[in-house]
């Protein structure tokens, strides 16, 4: 287990990202040629792609037990169904079988082999255990890049592998710099060490030491200095959800799920009248000078580039339009990963995934659980909506909290009898 977090969360932190082109199209001062690595592109051989397959080989090589020892479960099917959906448009004739199949092997690559990991070795209280560490792990192992980056514009990754295209995206902040390290962007730094920061305070409010106390308090702090405004809300609030009792937490999914339910579908059609709001009513205006007083003028600047490709989308929201650059008439992209995948995919892959990522989750915060991965998946989720460089670990915990507790403590003792089997054998062999 450890080997292989260390070297998944490893290669996903240092490796290079791709193989950037030389020039990028730039469009309002952003790079719009390049999406996130978590969808299939002109990118194709991603550090994305790279770590799971290396990382799942290098489990079927040694630890050949864990996959015979391994449980369907129901949200596998779900994963599996998004990692097919690339075909979706090929079947409608959208795009030739060859394409289909190539869109497909990337996901199957990224997010299906990302999830198997999770599931061979992270769905019993163990592996949990040692995902929520690995996690904390990895928010220290950035210090230096936080403090490097973070007192000057950031310039590690050009340094080290070249030119970077969003090495300047959003870097000056109200004090210093939002640091990049070796990650697709500044708001993946900053979701990933948001999300290291709620996992130590989850660590530090089950275990009461001064040391995990002491960690978590450190690395809050470099999550605040990262100024990544959304990724500090969502540890926040994840902090609050963690303090808060079984009964409001499930007030709260409630809530969500009426929110989602009563608002979403309008965000989607693009009916929902938010840029009348924002510019015609008072409360509108108070909300968006706020924001552009505070120099939060992107989210604002988000929403609009996701209202202007809902037409777009809506003529093949069923199938999508299996190509990646859908949105190129438009001169942009959304920047959010949900809109991204229904572009590309069509909305059954959007439904698919969200199944996948959040039942698993959605199940253990509604049981009471404390949910240390649940509310850092949930959390991550959120983040998407907005951000297409998504936080990759929320796969692992996601795939972590696909099999109910007490089923993954079945799975757990069948791989451990398989283990002390495979040695009996060779002992005798």
């Amino acid at each position: 287990m450890q080997a292989a977090l260390i070297s998944i969360l490893g290669g996903w932190m240092f490796l290079p990202v791709a193989d950037y082109p030389a020039r990028f199209i730039v469009s309002e001062q952003y790079t719009v040629d390049v999406i996130g690595t978590l969808l299939p592109s002109s990118l194709l051989i991603t550090k994305a792609l790279i770590c799971p397959i290396v990382v799942l080989a290098c489990l079927a090589l040694h630890a050949p037990h864990l996959f015979r020892a391994f449980r369907p479960a129901r949200l596998d099917a779900a994963i599996a169904a998004f990692c097919l959906s690339p075909l979706i448009a090929w079947a409608a004739g959208r795009v030739p079988a060859a394409a289909g199949l190539v869109q497909a092997g990337y996901l199957a690559g990224t997010w299906g082999m990302a999830w198997m990991i999770g599931r061979l070795v992270l769905s019993d209280r163990s592996g949990r255990e040692g995902l929520v560490t690995a996690l904390i792990v990895s928010g220290l192992v950035l210090l230096p890049v936080a403090i490097l980056e973070g007192l000057q514009p950031p310039g590690i990754y050009a340094r080290v592998f070249g030119p970077h295209p969003f090495q300047t995206d959003g870097a000056a902040r109200y004090l210093g710099f939002r640091p990049v390290g070796f990650f697709e962007h500044g708001n993946q730094y900053g979701i990933w060490v948001a999300m290291a920061a709620l996992a130590a305070f989850g660590r530090a409010l089950l275990r009461r030491r001064r040391t995990d106390a002491m960690i978590a308090g450190l690395l809050v702090l470099c999550a605040i200095a990262s100024q990544s405004a959304g990724a500090i809300i969502l540890l926040l609030l994840g902090v609050v959800w963690l303090l808060a009792s079984a009964r409001v937490r499930r007030i709260g999914i409630v809530v969500t799920a009426a929110l989602l339910v009563t608002g979403g579908p309008g965000y989607v059609s693009g009916k929902l009248p938010l840029e009348y709001w924002a510019k015609s009513t008072a409360a509108g205006q108070v909300v968006y000078h706020g924001l552009r007083e505070a120099g939060r003028g992107s989210l604002g600047w988000r929403v609009k580039r996701d209202q202007e490709a809902l037409p777009t989308i809506q003529r093949a929201a069923l199938t999508g339009y299996g190509v990646w650059d859908w949105w190129r008439p438009l001169g942009s992209h959304p920047s959010g990963l949900p809109l991204l995948i229904v572009g590309q995919f069509g909305v059954l892959s959007l439904i698919f995934a969200t199944i996948a990522i959040f039942g698993g989750a959605l199940r253990e915060s509604w049981a009471g659980r404390s949910g240390i991965l649940a509310v850092i998946v949930i959390a991550a989720g959120v983040d998407s909506w907005l951000n297409s460089y998504a936080y990759f670990p929320a796969i692992l915990a996601a795939a972590a909290l696909a099999r109910p507790a007490w089923r993954s403590k079945l799975d757990s003792t069948a791989a451990g009898a398989g283990q002390t089997l495979e040695s009996s054998r060779k002992a005798t062999g």
